[in-house]
């Protein structure tokens, strides 16, 4: 057992459903494999749609997979109309679990028969270079998530790989020939916004096919989630309560400090705030 799995709780489950509408911009269908992620971000929005299936649910020591997921989708693309199907909206599709069950492979192996469909996935994983193959003969697209790099940032993702080794595989994928993004999510501030150059240049190393930028918002328990993560660093809580108070005017620097550093490195950014 990897430290990742350290007091983590899995508890497999057999799903209803594999394809859900997705309700984000540009994706018509969402496939989650698991239930709960054990990368354990303070900041994620799926903390609080799990709680409301599993009221026991701890974030980020607690995971379900869904061991039925790939039968079930392999039925429900025989009938649906084909559209954009992305992997990991509410979970990270490679969190360290799937080395064991290794169910989004076998969604990817299952999109590989139903070729009417394009497919995306996110991840802060590079266990996703272990299905470089099956990516590439599906035409996958591939995303990074990072908010920084560096130590500071695990305090708020206590479990999740450091942001180089992402961008290490993000470099990779991008080399083999593959669509792939990097998305700078969320702005964290006191993080994010103290690193923009250093990080920009990193992301601009590792030549993804796009960047993406969107803002931290505090979904229900996200901001409590946060604060009690930081409770060992006034600075960062100062920073976090500046953002609170002013999302809109913090927003509109931090972007601002985004397009002048993208500029010089010839990155172009798409905003989704």
């Amino acid at each position: 057992m990897g430290p990742e799995l350290v007091g983590a709780v899995v508890r497999p489950v057999f799903a209803k459903s594999a394809l859900t509408r997705s309700k984000i911009e540009g994706i018509d269908y969402a496939v989650n494999p698991y239930y709960g992620c054990l990368h354990g971000c303070r900041y994620c929005y799926a903390a609080w749609m799990t709680r409301r299936r599993f009221p026991d649910h701890v974030w980020g020591l607690h995971v379900h997979p869904k061991v039925n997921i790939h039968r079930l989708l392999d039925r429900e693309l025989s009938s649906a109309r084909p559209g954009l199907v992305e992997l990991g909206t509410s979970t990270d599709p490679y969190q360290p679990v799937e080395s064991r069950f290794q169910l989004t492979r076998r969604c990817l192996e299952v999109l590989s028969h139903h070729p009417g469909f394009d497919v995306a996935l996110l991840t802060k994983s590079p266990l996703v270079l272990r299905d470089l193959e099956v990516l590439r003969a599906i035409d996958a697209e591939v995303g990074f998530s990072l908010s920084g790099l560096g130590d500071v940032v695990r305090l708020l993702e206590p479990r999740a790989p450091p942001g180089e080794a992402r961008l290490a595989a993000l470099r990779r994928l991008s080399s083999e020939g593959l669509r792939t993004f990097a998305f700078i999510s969320p702005v964290l501030p006191g993080i994010t916004d103290r690193q923009v150059r250093s990080l920009l240049r990193s992301v601009a190393e590792a030549r993804p096919s796009r960047v993406l930028v969107d803002a931290l918002r505090f979904r229900p328990g996200v901001l409590r989630s946060m604060r009690s993560a930081l409770s060992g660093s006034p600075e960062l809580l100062r920073e976090l309560g500046s953002y609170a108070s002013d999302q809109a005017g913090w927003l509109q620097r931090v972007r601002a400090a985004m397009e002048e550093a993208a500029e010089g490195l010839g990155l172009t950014l798409e905003f989704l705030f």
